[in-house]
């Protein structure tokens, strides 16, 4: 298996900071957001891409879901409908990746 370039933080808003300073700007290669206004500026330093970008590279990358529990579950869909999956969650990460969180990795 190819190793991983990084991390791309699905989701720029606050959750998405506290992940980026949970995993340190040296670890996160982008934020993807699906608000178009953001993708081509950066946010605390880190570039963000769009959607459109996100599938074209995501398997070079390790994707985070970085957003609250509902938000989590409607971008899940999205990469599910376009053919990504093996991405995770932020909170199933702060939670030692416990089982019962509410938005699995991959799957919906």
């Amino acid at each position: 298996m190819k190793e991983k370039r990084g991390i791309i933080l699905f989701g720029a808003g606050q959750i998405g900071k506290n992940a980026l300073r949970y995993f340190g700007p040296e670890k996160v290669s982008y934020f993807a957001d699906n608000r178009e206004a953001l993708a081509g500026t950066s946010v605390d330093g880190v570039p963000v891409i769009s959607f459109a970008r996100l599938k074209e590279i995501h398997g070079e990358y390790q994707i985070v879901l970085s957003m609250d529990v509902g938000a989590a579950l409607v971008v899940s869909a999205q990469l599910e409908d376009a053919g990504i999956s093996g991405y995770d969650t932020f909170f199933r990460i702060l939670n030692g990746g416990a089982e019962d969180t509410p938005v699995k990795p991959g799957s919906r």
